[in-house]
């Protein structure tokens, strides 16, 4: 299912809850916002791990995992650009708010 390619590049956010909402409408198939979800998770985990265990070389891995997902989504099931270098902070901190929200049930990913 094609959707518009309108990002954030097109648009100006004043506040973060702006930007999200955006950044929801771009995540409409439930596939792609699960594979943001795997990623963000390992992408935690793996910064756990790295602090826990003083691993400092696992630091690369953390956006790969994270990002890496999240991109291949957007290419292969929204067929739009993702917004990470438009608003890479509004971004990220939309990644862990949409992550905390499928774990609180505020938005589904079956």
């Amino acid at each position: 299912m094609a959707q518009s390619n309108t990002n954030t590049t097109e648009r100006e956010f004043q506040k973060f809850d702006e930007f999200y909402e955006n950044f929801l409408n771009e995540h409409r198939d439930p596939r792609n916002r699960k594979l943001h979800f795997i990623g963000t998770g390992i992408g935690v985990c793996l910064f756990v791990h790295m602090l826990c265990t003083m691993n400092w070389w696992l630091a690369p891995l953390i956006p790969a995992a994270g990002f890496g997902f999240s991109w291949y989504g957007h290419k292969k099931l929204e067929k739009n650009k993702p917004d990470t270098w438009s608003k890479p902070m509004y971004s990220l901190f939309a990644h862990y708010r949409m992550f905390i929200d499928i774990i609180a049930h505020k938005i589904y990913i079956d």
